[in-house]
């Protein structure tokens, strides 16, 4: 929210009632402190936290990842990733 200026390339900049809504929305909703990662770290995607490295570190085979292509398309590998729905068992 810093920097929408620069948003992934793009400038995403908002009036200030609307930052400061969004932003104080997101602050509320962040989770609290994520356990392997310092007070600074910033991940940019999930799939940059600890517990998702180690939750597909066994999991995903080389096989998977070709037919993936990325660790963003979730419906790759869990069928109900399209409604939220991630658990396999």
């Amino acid at each position: 929210m810093g920097d929408l200026e620069n948003h992934f390339g793009e400038n995403a900049q908002l009036d200030a009632a609307t930052r400061a809504e969004i932003e104080a929305y997101l602050v509320g909703a962040a989770a609290p402190r994520i356990r392997g990662l310092s007070d600074t770290a910033t991940p940019l995607r999930i799939s940059e936290l600890p517990w998702f490295k180690r939750k597909h570190s066994d999991e995903v085979t080389p096989r998977m990842m070709e037919k993936a292509k990325s660790m963003a398309n979730c419906v790759s590998c869990h069928r109900g990733a399209e409604r939220g729905y991630f658990e396999d068992d």
